[in-house]
């Protein structure tokens, strides 16, 4: 079984293993000043990753179906932000902040 542990006094950043639509990202985590919770990753330079985040730069106010460490969850998206390389249009980090209020899906019960 995994737990989720945010620290208490932001900012303070989590290592997770954050997955969506079946790619799975080296994340970290942290729980902002204004409450709300933020979702750091690298993105590599594979085709499939750089597509799935052009995807979610339309995220905003949407609810996305993730998982952290293997734990599915819902989340409504807040913000996104992002990195690109220099001198190219690819992403290299991105972030997402979510309403601080993930909840764990039903189906994984």
């Amino acid at each position: 079984m995994s737990v989720l542990i945010i620290e208490e006094k932001p900012p303070h950043f989590t290592d997770v293993e954050f997955e969506y639509k079946g790619i799975e990202f080296k994340a970290q985590i942290c729980l902002l000043d204004t409450g709300k919770v933020m979702i750091s990753f690298r993105v590599p330079k594979n085709e499939l990753e750089q597509n799935l985040c052009k995807g979610l730069l339309n995220s905003r106010g949407t609810k996305l179906d993730i998982k952290i460490n293997h734990l599915p969850m819902c989340a409504n998206v807040d913000t996104c932000s992002f990195a690109i390389l220099k001198g190219s249009s690819l992403f290299s980090d991105f972030s997402i902040t979510v309403e601080n209020n993930l909840i764990l899906r039903e189906d994984s019960i």
